[in-house]
């Protein structure tokens, strides 16, 4: 279950990248798009985190196969 998790959080971390990124305010600077609601910036980052660095899924998948042998 807990890769089931973890799969999930990267997937909601692919999602959040593709939404939140920065748009142009119309006045020739950069500005990121707020979270969605209910979504704190703690949650997103580790999301974010988990897609960035997908090797940690890999990692987390090989170490819950040992345990359950």
């Amino acid at each position: 279950m807990g890769e089931a998790i973890l799969w999930a959080e990267t997937k909601f971390g692919e999602l959040l990248k593709k939404i939140l990124d920065f748009h142009s305010s119309g006045r020739g600077t950069m500005k990121r798009k707020d979270l969605p609601e209910g979504i704190t910036k703690k949650q997103s980052h580790e999301a974010q985190q988990l897609a960035k660095n997908p090797e940690i899924l890999h990692i987390h998948a090989k170490f819950a196969q040992r345990i359950r042998k």
